[in-house]
């Protein structure tokens, strides 16, 4: 057994001893902790086929929600790091903290589909991924 906690551990434990008990509810929706384990694994694997891997930084710019929940989870799957940006900051505040941390994917929701945009649209960071993980209809610059 490794020396270190891994936060990947956290849903595979609460699957294994709590599977059918519910793991959240947001906004009409529900998961069980099966379910969300499963969603945080292929999460993971969408990670990898999106090029993230092993120490690489993946960037989120999000409300709290059940996704947001899930996304926090996912990186260390693969052995990546969850760069949360703050939700309060500017546009040019988000962009410094992108290019310091040198993520290339940004997961984004409703709340910042502008602010998403105007990142896609500077070439000054190395985002190479744009997800959508809103409740709209997805951007046509982004993954959703």
């Amino acid at each position: 057994m490794s020396d270190y906690f891994n936060l990947s551990y956290i849903p595979e434990r609460l699957a294994l001893v709590q599977g059918d008990n519910i793991a959240t509810i947001f906004e009409g929706r529900k998961q069980t902790w099966r379910d969300f384990q499963d969603r945080v694994t292929r999460l993971a694997g969408g990670l990898l086929t999106c090029g993230v891997e092993r120490r690489d930084f993946v960037a989120v710019l999000a409300e709290n929600s059940d996704r947001f929940f899930e996304l926090y989870f996912t990186p260390a799957w693969i052995g990546a790091v969850l760069t949360p940006l703050n939700t309060r900051w500017s546009y040019g505040e988000n962009l410094y903290a992108l290019q310091d941390s040198g993520a290339k994917i940004l997961f984004f929701d409703d709340s910042f589909i502008t602010i998403a945009g105007q990142l896609r649209d500077n070439n000054d960071h190395a985002i190479e991924t744009f997800i959508y993980m809103g409740e709209k209809d997805c951007p046509a610059w982004a993954q959703d």
